[in-house]
């Protein structure tokens, strides 16, 4: 598993804007921390059929440290025991480059746009949101499309 796929300062800086979007975005009052893992498809099918028995590639898995956190007031005093220094220690969030990359092409965005969609979506999980409800996918993708458009990512300039 490679640990950094994002080399570039600019990319480590958009990172860095995306971090504090999230924040603002969702009224958490305490800095956050996630893993980002990029793996290739193999990896991700053995990750996914041995943490949720589906034997395909994915494009993203998340694994949250606390769960239901978008039901929670996320203040540092309510998870001291959570932290890493001053920060919220969330979970981690695994892509498959591959299937990254095959979805911008076939989705006709750009690498950059799916993959910080990726990411986006990895952080609403492992806050807690998620997509199996209707009314859930809608309030999950609503989030995700406004933070891709603060960041400069909206979906429209990529059709």
């Amino acid at each position: 598993m490679n640990k950094l796929y994002i080399d570039s300062q600019e990319e480590l800086e958009k990172l860095h804007l995306l971090e504090q979007i999230v924040l603002q975005d969702l009224d958490i009052a305490v800095d956050c921390i996630c893993e980002l893992l990029f793996v290739n498809a193999k990896e991700m099918q053995e990750l996914n059929r041995t943490t949720r028995n589906v034997d395909k590639v994915t494009d993203v898995l998340s694994y949250p440290t606390i769960e239901n956190l978008k039901e929670k007031k996320i203040v540092a005093d309510a998870f001291f025991t959570d932290m890493e220094g001053d920060k919220l220690s969330i979970g981690s969030i695994v892509i498959c480059k591959e299937q990254m990359l095959k979805q911008a092409q076939e989705y006709g965005i750009s690498p950059e746009r799916e993959l910080y969609y990726l990411i986006v979506h990895g952080i609403c999980h492992l806050l807690g949101y998620d997509h199996i409800e209707e009314g859930d996918r809608q309030v999950m993708r609503t989030i995700e499309e406004r933070i891709l458009n603060a960041i400069g990512l909206a979906k429209e300039i990529y059709l």
